[in-house]
């Protein structure tokens, strides 16, 4: 899977890593665990849920049971900026 971040100096960087999160539950791996908030845990998850190679969906702060604090998708230019509500 491939993802884009940005850099402290405005550039930013490709990644490609094997997916090693099973965001949505289907017994697949579809996303990579990092440490998007720096709190040292590897509790945020980039994921590609649509099967295309590229992260679409950036999750912040995942429990133990799956649910998130924040969850956003891409919106089609490359930026993080809808925000979804995925409830309960």
């Amino acid at each position: 899977m491939d993802y884009c971040l940005g850099d402290p100096d405005g550039s930013a960087t490709m990644w490609t890593a094997v997916p090693d999160v099973d965001l949505d539950a289907d017994g697949t791996p579809d996303g990579v665990g990092l440490d998007f908030d720096g709190d040292g845990r590897l509790d945020d998850v980039l994921a590609d849920l649509d099967g295309d190679g590229l992260a679409e969906h950036a999750v912040l702060d995942v429990d133990d049971d799956g649910r998130a604090e924040s969850y956003f998708t891409d919106d089609g230019s490359g930026t993080w900026a809808l925000r979804v509500d995925r409830g309960g």
